[in-house]
């Protein structure tokens, strides 16, 4: 299972888009640190979110680890997938 894209649907929530036509929503609004101060406060960056080669990042190099975040590890919310 990999991540294809990754959309904001509102203030922290991402929806991502994953290679068996299924989604993953999660809440980042939690997430903190040097690297993920500037994103998080800055809601046109936080909304730059990309996918390259199925890691979610940020321009800047800021990514986050696709595995974390389908185990639900990293971001709240629904551990499960939901068809699109």
């Amino acid at each position: 299972m990999k991540i294809v894209r990754a959309k904001v649907l509102v203030d922290h929530i991402i929806r991502f888009h994953l290679d068996d036509g299924t989604y993953v929503d999660r809440d980042f609004a939690f997430v903190k640190g040097k690297v993920f101060d500037p994103i998080m406060k800055d809601p046109e960056k936080f909304k730059q979110i990309r996918v390259r080669d199925g890691e979610p990042y940020w321009p800047g190099d800021v990514d986050l680890c696709p595995d974390a975040i389908l185990r639900g590890g990293i971001g709240k919310g629904r551990p499960e997938k939901f068809a699109t």
